[in-house]
Formats: C-alpha cells, sequence, structure tokens
C-alpha cells in the first residue's frame, strides 16, 4: 500500500510546483524499496522518474522509467500501470517530443489548410 500513496503524494507535489520536496520523497522512497523484495525497486524507479521528469531532469527521467516501462511490458502487466508509465516516457522523452514537433510552415499553407477544413466541415464530409 506504500507506493500507491507515496505516488499520488509524490505527483501532488509535482503539480503543485513543489519539485525539490517531490525529488527528496522520491529519493527516500527509493531508499526504502532498496532492501525490500519482489518488485518495489522497480515501482519506486518509477516514481522516481515522474518526479525527475517534474523537475525537468529528462535524463535522469529516461533513465529511471525506460527499465520500468521494458520490464513492465515484458512481464505480461494487465493492470495499466505499464501502460501509465509509458505514457509518462514516451511523451516526455526529448527524442519523442523532439519528432513529434511540426516542421515550420509558411503563413501561405495555414491559409490553405482553414479553407480546406471549412470546406470539409461544410460539405458534410
Amino acid at each position: 500500500m506504500r507506493f500507491p500513496i507515496a505516488d499520488v503524494h509524490i505527483g501532488a507535489l509535482v503539480l503543485s510546483g513543489r519539485m525539490t520536496e517531490a525529488s527528496l520523497a522520491a529519493e527516500q522512497l527509493r531508499q526504502e524499496a532498496a532492501d525490500l523484495p519482489g518488485a518495489a525497486q522497480l515501482f519506486s524507479d518509477g516514481i522516481s522518474g515522474r518526479a525527475a521528469l517534474g523537475a525537468g531532469r529528462l535524463d535522469s527521467a529516461c533513465s529511471l522509467l525506460a527499465p520500468v516501462v521494458e520490464l513492465l511490458s515484458a512481464s505480461g502487466e494487465a493492470n495499466g500501470v505499464a501502460y501509465f508509465y509509458l505514457l509518462q516516457y514516451t511523451l516526455r522523452s526529448p527524442c519523442v517530443v523532439k519528432a513529434m514537433r511540426p516542421p515550420p510552415r509558411s503563413p501561405r499553407s495555414r491559409s490553405c489548410d482553414i479553407r480546406v477544413g471549412v470546406a470539409s466541415t461544410t460539405s458534410g464530409g
């Protein structure tokens, strides 16, 4: 029960902009999980990765989240936890963010898009 509560607590700290507290809480969780059996270390790494993302430490976040995503996905986890961490990892990964940016376009092409969009919505298709 410790990890879901810590996950929500650290997530709330990140959302409220209290990055130092979130990072400290995540690090404390990782230290506590170091001696626990099972998936405790894995989940604490995922939570720490989310805190690192919130603090803008993308390299640290990606290095923490990548193994979590890989192991949870390979395990066949079906509760949505793997998907949750996959979203965190994918949507904020520097490589993915850069690849998702649309190429710059001229103002002329934007006006064409607007006309095409209006035409397609008024013609029913």
